[in-house]
């Protein structure tokens, strides 16, 4: 058996077009993603077992003109309803997720399960 780790550190600034002024963008918020992931399994000749497991941590913090607008602004310099964050409110999300495999002998037999938590 051996474990294969993955760390990763992710820096995002969002920024959104300024409705008042269509030339200039306004930071809306800095995201930082912080995740661990595994890799695990047999060796190769008892390879029925493996498996992967990721845990994900995420802190987003809007800027503080965002922060003091009223809800009913998302509209205003969120128009596409596929991007629009529910509110301008900071938050941290926290995801975890597990995979199992097996597999029989001769691949006659083959199951797997999977399972997934969210904070958000």
């Amino acid at each position: 058996w051996g474990v294969n780790w993955n760390l990763q550190n992710q820096y995002r600034a969002d920024y959104l077009y300024n409705p008042n002024q269509p030339d200039e963008t306004i930071q809306q918020a800095i995201t930082q993603t912080y995740a661990l992931e595994g890799d695990f399994g047999a060796t190769q000749q008892q390879n029925r077992w493996q498996g992967r497991f990721s845990f994900v941590f995420r802190d987003k913090d809007f800027a503080e003109f965002f922060e003091q607008l009223p809800q009913d602004s998302m509209s205003t310099y969120q128009p596409d309803a596929q991007f629009q964050d529910t509110t301008w409110a900071d938050r941290q999300s926290h995801l975890a997720n597990f995979e199992l495999q097996y597999r029989s002998h001769n691949n006659e037999f083959v199951s797997k399960w999977n399972y997934k938590v969210a904070s958000e």
